[in-house]
């Protein structure tokens, strides 16, 4: 099952890059004026792009440079690519608000929206990214990260109360929020490949209510500041070679009602109604209830710092001795959090020590223009 989810987002990722032929292409800069054609040549601002664009397979390509918060309609599909997400940010400049806001309905269509290769930074100011429009009108196909980072949210990086069916967060980052991805809507969420860490708010690191939730191959990081617990979920939630570490954070590291928790690190404590899981290690133990005889208890998972191991992201790669190491399986997943192959035995968590290798299936190829990509 989570495999197929596995191939379901990706076709929805490659078609975010795939240059179609009936896209709509349009082009913005940092300082450029809210008129014209919005072209290649003569780019434009960008929340002109946004309320001028039209047609089918709109995409906006932001050149690099810093960009002031932005406003999306409901009912319009759009894709938003960054120059890659150290070079382009979306920075809020208000004293409150959203970066990236949701704000008018300009259409009954639900929409799919996706961001890539780009900074949001909330800049200690409210939200990096929010939906908050309940009406049964005000909601959204999809709407996806791409290789982006959401960072510096004084409430909370991903703010979402209405209706989005699908949220994915793909070889993203949300972290120094004072809550990371918070789901209060109806939907589901999909995290693959990704760090959520340092969320140090009442609303933890991962908040949801009547979401399923499914996590693969992820990093999950909790604050030492932050009483919350780091992963709430209301319905059930799926934990697929994820790595949970509570780092100081002193609510339960899951909080659940129902969890299946397989081939993943949890250092930390779980409560919930129904959990479980197979090949996985916890730690000190005794709380997720994994089945003894594919699972482990340790007193230490014996895992490195945060830190760039290759990837996408930052990850914690176990270290040599790590009870991790090995723990098998049938279904492990095929690459680990940088995208590397798994080799030999499945080692529990997000990163594979013995994984080196790039998979190619899973790189795409974004055909954009000098500047934009």
């Amino acid at each position: 099952m989570i495999r197929e989810v596995i191939l379901l987002a990706l076709a929805g990722l490659l078609a975010i890059g795939s240059g179609a032929a009936d896209a709509s292409d349009y082009y913005a800069a940092p300082g450029a004026p809210a008129s014209g054609s919005c072209s290649q040549a003569v780019p434009c601002d960008l929340n002109y792009a946004i309320s001028s664009s039209s047609g089918a397979g709109i995409r906006i390509l932001l050149a690099a440079g810093t960009y002031a918060e932005i406003f999306l309609p409901y009912g319009k599909s759009i894709q938003l690519i960054g120059s890659g997400n150290q070079t382009t940010t979306v920075q809020q400049s208000a004293v409150s608000g959203c970066a990236i806001e949701f704000s008018t309905v300009s259409s009954l269509t639900a929409a799919d929206v996706s961001f890539s290769d780009m900074t949001i930074d909330a800049a200690h100011a409210g939200y990096g990214v929010c939906s908050t429009n309940t009406s049964s009108s005000a909601n959204l196909a999809s709407l996806s990260f791409l290789r982006s980072n959401v960072i510096n949210g004084s409430l909370s990086g991903i703010y979402v109360t209405g209706t989005i069916a699908v949220l994915t967060i793909t070889e993203s980052t949300v972290s120094n929020n004072a809550g990371g991805v918070v789901f209060e809507g109806h939907g589901a969420l999909y995290i693959n490949r990704s760090l959520v860490a340092y969320n140090t708010g009442g609303f933890g690191g991962i908040d949801t209510a009547a979401i399923d939730t499914t996590i693969v191959n992820s990093t999950i990081v909790g604050a030492a500041a932050s009483s919350a617990h780091l992963i709430t979920n209301g319905k059930t939630l799926t934990l697929s070679n994820a790595t949970v570490l509570a780092a100081g954070q002193t609510g339960s590291t899951i909080s659940a009602v129902s969890a299946s928790i397989n081939y993943s690190v949890i250092a930390g404590t779980c409560s919930g109604t129904t959990l479980g899981g197979d090949y996985s290690v916890e730690s000190p133990g005794g709380t997720c209830n994994f089945t003894p005889a594919t699972s482990k208890t340790a007193s230490d998972p014996g895992l490195g710092a945060l830190a760039d191991n290759g990837g996408p992201t930052q990850t914690s790669v176990p270290q040599a001795g790590s009870p991790v190491i090995g723990i098998g399986g049938p279904d492990c997943q095929p690459v680990d959090q940088r995208n590397f192959v798994r080799a030999g035995l499945c080692d529990a968590g997000a990163a594979q020590l013995s994984a080196n290798t790039p998979d190619v299936i899973y790189a795409d190829g974004f055909d954009l223009p000098p500047g934009y990509g």
